[in-house]
């Protein structure tokens, strides 16, 4: 999965070092990590589906999970290249913090359709 948006940030800097307006989103746009549009796109169906508003996991995780594809965002030439992988961490670096944990982070989101 690729974090598309603004919701990025989480996976780059530490919670603490960041201002807590970007920990208030309430969806994270996910594009899945295939090379092949069409699945792309039916992954993408899947996964607004599965965790989208209104969905039970909306519902057990306080966010929503936000299927997109590459007519969403415009990226870069490149863009692949420059993927970073996070770690699940914690403000407490004593701490790892569980994957299902990470999913609840919110921050705004970034796609034209927000603005």
């Amino acid at each position: 999965m690729i974090v598309v948006g603004s919701q990025w940030i989480l996976g780059t800097f530490d919670t603490h070092q960041l201002p807590p307006v970007t920990h208030f989103s309430a969806e994270v746009d996910l594009m899945p990590d295939v090379e092949d549009f069409d699945l792309m796109v039916e992954l993408s169906d899947l996964i607004e589906g599965a965790g989208g508003e209104l969905s039970p996991f909306e519902e057990l995780h306080g966010v929503a999970l936000d299927g997109v594809d590459l007519t969403t965002s415009v990226l870069p030439l490149g863009w692949r290249d420059r993927l970073v992988t996070p770690s699940a961490r914690s403000a407490n670096p004593n701490q790892r913090v569980s994957e299902s944990s990470v999913r609840r982070q919110r921050i705004p989101a970034s796609r034209a359709a927000d603005r």
